[in-house]
């Protein structure tokens, strides 16, 4: 990834996250994300459809768009996991810090790379 794209992804904090479901139909939405050193750490209830469909898969696609113009924007495809361990609550701190928002008791992180 270019220092360019970098800085784009670091000026962001919602993307779309796309997964496909076991009925091989795409799943898209709208999610908050903190970057770091090449991984995105997206908070989900893990009841979500998307939490399923990456346990069955595990590949998602990531887009950032550039809300001011619309004309420039970064796809990533990748493997995604979900974290829900002894790291859940080191990043969950790390996350609650950074943006204010609340990690509940059913919230689990994906980590895509």
């Amino acid at each position: 990834m270019t220092s360019a794209e970098t800085r784009f992804i670091q000026s962001r904090d919602t993307c779309r996250l796309a997964t496909v479901g076991r009925d091989r139909w795409p799943h898209c939405v709208p999610v908050g994300y903190l970057y770091k050193r090449g991984v995105f750490y997206i908070p989900s209830a893990r009841t979500a459809k998307k939490i399923s469909n990456l346990r069955s898969k595990g590949r998602a696609c990531i887009v950032i768009d550039d809300d001011d113009t619309k004309e420039r924007g970064i796809m990533i495809q990748g493997q995604a996991s979900i974290v829900r361990d002894r790291r859940f609550a080191r990043l969950g701190t790390w996350m609650e810090s950074k943006t204010g928002w609340t990690m509940g008791s059913d919230t689990v992180m994906v980590v895509f790379k």
